[in-house]
């Protein structure tokens, strides 16, 4: 917390997310196991916490709706 009372921006550059808990797994549509900080899907193996590409294979955060190198939507 700042002198403000209020917390400090966290940088995006970089930064991976930790999907929700209960969503989906983006490579196989398992859903996420509950109160829990999932890092592996545990049907797939596959790491939840970036995603490719569908063009580029660029790898993107989680939350990102378009490719930061070549520009495509991520919803395929």
């Amino acid at each position: 917390m700042t002198a403000a009372g209020t917390r400090p921006a966290t940088p995006a550059t970089g930064s991976r997310s930790t999907p929700a808990t209960g969503a989906d797994c983006h490579y196989c549509g398992h859903v996420l196991p509950h109160r829990r900080t999932v890092t592996f899907c545990p049907y797939c193996g596959q790491n939840v916490t970036v995603r490719r590409c569908p063009a580029c294979s660029a790898e993107a955060d989680v939350g990102w709706r378009f490719c930061v190198c070549c520009g495509r939507g991520m919803n395929g």
